[in-house]
């Protein structure tokens, strides 16, 4: 694609094996069955995103948000770099008839350029972006996350809006491992060898060093009003991740990842 050296260093060496492996992409929806936290982001998109419209989802995966749109009328769009993946989510459609305009792409690089726009992928041209299951957390750098952030309040309209999901890092003092996490990420940092909240997972479905970064919630919104967004709503899940906290009480460690909804404000 001609990428940038900043856009090339977006994507971690491990995100790059994720991809590429077919039995990940094969496995995906086997694995995460059952899954609280697919079951209740679901329902919540349902209630913030109601009037049919045009949705791009960036990092559609095998296309569960995808489906579950173009069911209810919306005209939808996804993005991803794995092709693999792309392909489980072509099969989907087609089982149900219904259809999507799917792009391998990568969502840093958006919109793209001249040479290669896409029709679909036009400034202004979605009502509605989705960013789910801590996808902007497998976005290497700071630079990057708001590179990738202001792209799609470009592709968005005028106060389009836009859902995202977030682990919390401060949910990783509950446990030991978790307390390993933060005083090495802090060490690591204070070294200037990672950026805080950067954590590589020992084995994740066979890939080693599996990359993906944590959010603090004032990290998250600070990025998004950086990028042109006004955050509506937070809502911070329960340990389980089928609802939200019953109180705010210490939400900044108890909270196993935030749902946030924004929506977009001219400049």
């Amino acid at each position: 694609m001609g990428a940038t050296d900043a856009a090339k260093s977006a994507i971690h060496k491990s995100t790059r094996c994720y991809i590429s492996d077919p039995r990940v992409a094969r496995g995906y929806d086997g694995y995460f069955a059952g899954q609280n936290l697919f079951a209740y982001d679901s329902a919540v998109l349902d209630q913030w995103f109601v009037e049919p419209g045009h949705l791009i989802d960036l990092g559609c995966g095998t296309g569960r948000l995808l489906v579950r749109f173009a069911r209810r009328g919306f005209r939808v769009t996804g993005v991803d770099l794995s092709k693999h993946m792309l392909a489980e989510a072509q099969a989907k459609l087609l089982r149900e008839q219904l259809t999507a305009q799917l792009i391998k792409a990568d969502i840093c690089q958006l919109p793209l350029s001249s040479r290669e726009q896409n029709d679909e992928l036009l400034p202004g041209s979605f009502d509605y972006a989705l960013c789910m299951f801590s996808t902007i957390g497998l976005i290497c750098g700071r630079e990057n996350r708001l590179r990738f952030l202001r792209s799609v309040r470009q592709l968005l309209k005028p106060n389009g809006r836009l859902a995202l999901h977030v682990h919390n890092r401060g949910f990783n003092i509950q446990r030991h491992e978790g307390r390993v996490f933060l005083l090495s990420n802090f060490i690591k940092s204070m070294l200037g060898l990672v950026e805080r909240g950067d954590k590589f997972l020992s084995n994740y479905r066979g890939i080693k060093g599996m990359y993906v970064h944590v959010f603090t919630e004032t990290e998250i919104t600070g990025l998004l009003s950086e990028a042109g967004f006004t955050v509506s709503e937070i809502l911070a899940l329960n340990n389980r991740r089928d609802g939200q906290l019953k109180s705010g009480f210490l939400r900044s460690i108890r909270a196993n990842g935030f749902l946030i909804r924004a929506s977009g404000q001219l400049k």
